[in-house]
């Protein structure tokens, strides 16, 4: 199938929303931030790119249901479901880092058919379709050739959920520093997996999935040449199973993540 329609429409969508992150960006300094829960906040700017594009999908695809981090399911009994992260990285969009994004995706018959992700002060768009390639401001990207860990770098994420998921990524991440080049945490899974995509990262790890963070992100790197799986080396279904685990690489490195959490 041909995603054209969806996929112009929803670039057009993100930007605008990036646009409204970008005037609330410049004023992070006097911003209201919520708590979501102990660890997770929420800020004004989540909710008006929010907004922005629900407002527009409920417009041009009516039909169709919708997932987003900040208003939960909408079902409207289709077969497409469009996953939204407004404002991935808040924390970081919240002291000032430049490393946010806003993605989305788009699954069919429980399929990632469409990726969407806009980085606005990195100016990159990252782009994939199903069949058809991943590109970051149009030009075709491809993961990485490096196939030695101690050459790579390796990002991944903690959980807020289950405490002790987060005290075994922390060994994990002493281990990954000892056989990896780098390891580091940038808080933004959804720009990290497509700088896997690119070639920028050799892998990103995820101890604990939310839909909304990787869907676009896990096409990028599957367009783009990589591999993505559990914890367990099963090759990634799309879920909105929050325990779920996920390894996104260059495919040429992941048996060495997969032997590291073995024993998740």
């Amino acid at each position: 199938m041909n995603y054209t329609k969806e996929k112009k429409f929803i670039i057009k969508t993100v930007k605008k929303a990036g646009s409204e992150l970008l005037k609330y960006f410049k004023e992070i300094d006097s911003m209201k931030i919520s708590k979501k829960s102990k660890h997770e906040i929420v800020t004004p700017a989540d909710f008006a790119s929010n907004k922005i594009i629900l407002s527009a999908i409920k417009k041009e695809f009516r039909a169709h249901s919708i997932l987003s981090e900040e208003t939960g399911r909408e079902n409207k009994n289709s077969d497409y479901l469009w996953v939204i992260d407004p404002l991935d990285g808040t924390t970081n969009f919240s002291i000032g880092s430049h490393f946010f994004n806003i993605s989305v995706g788009l699954v069919y018959k429980g399929e990632i058919v469409l990726g969407v992700v806009w980085a606005p002060l990195f100016r990159q768009l990252f782009v994939a379709e199903k069949g058809e390639g991943a590109k970051l401001n149009n030009k075709k990207i491809k993961v990485s050739n490096t196939n030695k860990s101690i050459r790579s770098m390796v990002n991944f994420g903690y959980t807020y959920r289950v405490e002790q998921k987060n005290k075994k990524i922390a060994d994990a991440h002493a281990k990954f520093l000892l056989k990896f080049e780098h390891a580091h945490n940038l808080g933004a899974a959804a720009l990290e997996l497509c700088w896997v995509a690119m070639g920028r990262l050799e892998a990103y790890v995820l101890p604990h999935t939310k839909p909304w963070d990787i869907t676009a992100g896990v096409l990028m790197v599957k367009e783009a040449g990589g591999y993505v799986t559990d914890f367990k080396n099963k090759p990634y279904k799309f879920t909105t199973n929050e325990k779920s685990t996920l390894i996104a690489s260059n495919g040429k490195v992941h048996s060495n993540l997969v032997k590291i959490l073995k024993d998740w």
